[in-house]
């Protein structure tokens, strides 16, 4: 029986350099996304629901409040 240990990716190896091998095949805690950027794990910053509904309003956040 062989016994392989899996990398598992979470908040605290962010920053953290990894080989493309390793990161194909490494486990995520969570629901969080992982990115691998020339060899460094990052944390992908996801928006909540309530601001993809902003952009879906038809327009870039910016003109959603416009001043006078």
């Amino acid at each position: 029986m062989s016994s392989k240990t899996s990398t598992r990716i979470g908040p605290a190896q962010e920053g953290q350099r990894m080989s493309l091998a390793e990161f194909e095949h490494a486990e995520t805690e969570g629901e969080r996304l992982f990115e691998l950027s020339r060899g460094v794990v990052i944390m992908v910053d996801v928006p909540k629901p309530r601001h993809l509904k902003l952009f879906d309003a038809g327009g870039v956040p910016g003109e959603l409040h416009e001043g006078p």
